[in-house]
């Protein structure tokens, strides 16, 4: 039917254009992560496959390897009743190669503290208004109040977010005003980059 083909066509163009935060949230998941590593060693891997490496059920496996795919990080083919994945950004999908090279870059080294790091700087990026307030201190250091002015959040929320930011790591705070953490980390250097080369939001959006 054709609402049937709507519908399908819509859930398609919501998938391949996700936005930086609902990317982040899918890869603060340590199982993903693993996944991802093992996706960098492998030039396609099947889900059979990889539920077999990690020891992971076939759903579990085939849903958090969807999760994936549907922010624009891997490739998927089907060859019969398989479904193959590889490692590669949707070039449809915003921020995934940038967000792909990061990955490629963080996760050479097989440890869990390194998966650990990544999970927690993707935490701190989870949500829209953290990357907002993140997008003005860019732009010079605030106090709470006057980021909640130049962002248009209410003050007791603005304030619940820069702590989650500074738990992570991610700002800091110096005589009052909020700072935004040069941290070294690909995934952190990313996503700043990226939050650089956009406009800072309008307050209340």
């Amino acid at each position: 039917m054709v609402s049937d083909l709507i519908n399908s066509d819509t859930m398609n163009a919501i998938q391949l254009h996700p936005t930086l935060w609902r990317t982040c949230r899918v890869l603060t998941g340590l199982t993903r992560l693993r996944l991802l590593r093992l996706l960098m060693t492998s030039r396609t891997l099947s889900v059979t496959e990889a539920a077999g490496r990690l020891r992971l059920s076939m759903p579990r496996a085939s849903q958090e390897l969807r999760r994936l795919n549907s922010r624009g990080l891997l490739a998927a083919t089907r060859r019969g009743p398989e479904v193959w994945y590889r490692l590669q950004p949707d070039p449809e999908v915003p921020d995934a190669a940038a967000i792909t090279e990061a990955i490629r870059a963080a996760l050479r080294r097989k440890e869990p503290a390194v998966d650990a790091e990544f999970a927690r700087i993707a935490f701190g990026y989870t949500y829209p208004r953290r990357l907002q307030i993140v997008r003005r201190l860019l732009d010079r250091p605030m106090g709470p109040a006057s980021l909640a002015r130049a962002t248009g959040i209410p003050l007791r929320s603005l304030k619940r977010h820069l702590r989650i930011l500074a738990d992570r790591r991610l700002v800091r705070a110096v005589d009052g005003l909020y700072h935004v953490v040069s941290h070294p980390h690909p995934l952190q250097k990313v996503i700043l980059r990226q939050l650089r080369n956009s406009p800072p939001p309008r307050p209340g959006s």
